[in-house]
């Protein structure tokens, strides 16, 4: 009986110094994070726009990556699209000249910092729409806390799934939400409403084709105002007959993605952004939202020299932090809202640890 009531004696030390550990580690992280926040700003201020536009005849730092240069904003009805730093992800926010807003993507769940401080700062409550460009973690991780926090008018996403945790949580707070979803591809809805004034066209993905990854089947869209418009991508990629940007290209006519704004696919990776994609899209300015330092490479080199070669400014998230691209039809402005952001600090951390586990 001495030995066991001894043995009992030591295990509850033990389970004690684990607990004194784990508080102590805890303290710890919590400071070091109060610290950055510090350091950083809070996330959660109203953000401060300030007025910088691309000029064509400024010359940049680099040949492949243009640096935002002052001059007024101009005084007309816009359409803006800001490209938020959500790290190693993508989320696109629109908001039309009648006011409409439109959320594409959320990155993934530790972006929500990131996301909400563009929403807020822009004293956004409700979202007239919401899309989920394909089932992945770095783009639709942050969407159940948008679901929870906004509301929404319309949902939107292609029809499939994956067997992930970060699409079960979406899939749980739609349901919580009782928020029913529109199913995208260019088959059973050609176009989106959403501003009289802007025409989104859903150019892929279709309803027949068997794509070669979930990448694959990205909703493309052409959002356009006027003369000017954006292409946006999710993870469209362009190596292989099944690919998004093959079938895209093969069933509609190329004038269907002349833009002035590309959403570089993929997060500029080798098998995004096929020479026949770039011609047809023949954009003036290229987004590409990616992480800093990310393992996986993101942007290749190659697909630099593509839309390098083609005169093509550059714009990146991990380089800029957050983007807006203000068009009135004819010409485009470009701001820096933030150069960095907390949320794609944490962003970046969480995606680093994911990494750890499961390699995408």
């Amino acid at each position: 009986m001495a030995r066991v009531a001894r043995s009992e004696s030591k295990k509850k030390k033990q389970r004690g110094s684990f607990f004194r550990r784990f508080l102590i580690t805890t303290i710890i992280a919590v400071f070091l994070l109060s610290v950055l926040f510090a350091m950083s700003g809070n996330p959660f201020e109203d953000i401060q726009l300030p007025t910088f536009a691309q000029n064509a005849s400024t010359p940049s730092s680099s040949p492949a990556l243009s640096a935002p240069q002052q001059t007024p904003q101009p005084d007309k009805a816009t359409l803006d699209a800001y490209f938020i730093d959500v790290g190693q992800g993508d989320s696109i926010l629109l908001i039309s000249p009648g006011g409409k807003t439109m959320l594409i993507d959320a990155g993934e769940s530790t972006a929500m910092y990131a996301v909400r401080s563009v929403l807020k700062g822009l004293k956004i409550k409700k979202l007239d729409a919401v899309i989920t460009t394909h089932p992945h973690s770095d783009h639709i991780g942050g969407i159940p806390a948008i679901i929870r926090s906004f509301d929404i008018g319309a949902f939107y996403m292609p029809d499939v799934s994956n067997p992930s945790a970060s699409y079960s949580d979406m899939v749980s707070a739609l349901n919580g939400a009782s928020l029913r979803v529109n199913y995208l591809s260019a088959d059973r809805t050609p176009t989106i409403e959403w501003d009289e004034n802007v025409t989104i066209e859903v150019l892929s993905p279709f309803d027949d084709v068997a794509y070669q990854s979930v990448n694959n089947y990205s909703v493309i869209l052409r959002v356009s105002y006027g003369g000017t418009s954006v292409l946006l991508t999710g993870d469209a990629e362009g190596d292989g007959v099944y690919s998004a940007e093959y079938t895209a290209l093969a069933r509609n006519t190329a004038d269907k993605f002349r833009c002035t704004v590309l959403k570089v696919p993929h997060h500029g990776s080798l098998s995004s952004l096929s020479d026949a994609f770039l011609s047809a899209a023949s954009p003036e300015y290229a987004v590409i939202s990616v992480g800093s330092g990310n393992d996986y490479g993101h942007p290749h080199q190659s697909t630099l020299k593509k839309l390098e070669n083609s005169d093509i400014r550059i714009f990146r998230t991990d380089k800029h932090g957050t983007l807006h691209f203000s068009m009135d039809g004819e010409d485009t402005v470009i701001s820096v809202v933030q150069k960095s952001s907390p949320g794609s600090f944490f962003a970046n951390i969480g995606e680093g640890i994911r990494n750890i586990f499961n390699k995408k």
